[in-house]
């Protein structure tokens, strides 16, 4: 018994909302990742000033961009550069060459 067009439509129909719907998640999944976690992601920065702040990265790639790539100091409006917590001692410990960390905190002295 051959089958009926109606059911041959259907399934073609199915087939292709299926594909459609996974087409779509693959393609805007990382998309949305990426935006969590720059919503998620605290990065620290210290100005020349020694003034010390943090803020969402999405909010400190929006502000460089707005300053020629430099996250200016909300107190002071100076330029400032990326630093991190150490792990043990919780002070702002600067990076070293290229987002490198240093073997030991400089301040408490811990391993890294």
């Amino acid at each position: 018994m051959p089958i009926p067009t109606g059911v041959k439509v259907g399934v073609l129909m199915a087939c292709v909302l299926v594909t459609g719907y996974f087409t779509y998640k693959n393609m805007a999944g990382p998309v949305n990742e990426n935006e969590e976690i720059l919503n998620n992601r605290i990065e620290y920065f210290r100005c020349g000033k020694n003034h010390e702040f943090n803020m969402p990265a999405k909010d400190s790639r929006r502000i460089a961009s707005d300053n020629g790539g430099v996250v200016v100091c909300p107190e002071c409006n100076g330029s400032s550069s990326e630093v991190f917590p150490c792990s043990n001692c919780k002070k702002m410990v600067d990076f070293v060459g290229h987002g490198m960390i240093p073997d030991k905190c400089p301040y408490c002295k811990q391993k890294m």
